[in-house]
């Protein structure tokens, strides 16, 4: 009769584990099916944006960029001749040259700025590249802002 009396004590308290597991089971999943925790789910990690118009989006795009053009005309303007650069000289340029292709990544743009960006940043980054190397390539890249200066005069301020 122990025997019996401590399976069955057992069964009742495995029979209990199995309904709070169940009610454990059925509240998480009502609860994360919710929409607010799919939302907070599908947006964790996520910077929540407010929406601007394209004319601002514009307006933004086009002020920052200037001043990040603007500082690299100055920043290139302070160099003596390129291919006459120090070594420490070099690794400046080629800091200021990857800091000017970070602050232009950062940056939200305008669909109609797409290619302008692109050249922007691809003319930066090759001129960080080849600062120690191919200064052709450097070369290159700066004609190529001189075409996108003309193309966009608001670069320079």
């Amino acid at each position: 009769m122990g025997k019996q009396k401590i399976f069955s004590s057992l069964g009742v308290f495995v029979m209990i584990l199995i309904a709070l597991t169940c009610t454990l089971v059925i509240f998480l999943v009502t609860k994360w099916h919710s929409p607010a925790v799919k939302n907070f789910i599908t947006n964790v990690g996520r910077k929540t944006v407010q929406s601007i118009s394209p004319a601002e989006l514009k307006a933004n795009y086009e002020s920052s960029g200037s001043e990040i053009f603007t500082k690299y005309v100055k920043k290139q303007q302070e160099l003596p001749l390129k291919n006459s650069l120090s070594a420490a000289e070099q690794d400046e340029w080629q800091k200021s040259l990857e800091g000017f292709r970070d602050e232009l990544l950062a940056l939200k743009l305008p669909g109609e700025y797409k290619e302008l960006h692109k050249s922007l940043v691809f003319a930066f980054a090759d001129m960080a590249k080849n600062i120690k190397g191919d200064f052709s390539v450097v070369e290159k890249q700066e004609l190529e802002l001189d075409s996108l200066v003309l193309k966009y005069p608001w670069l320079i301020k």
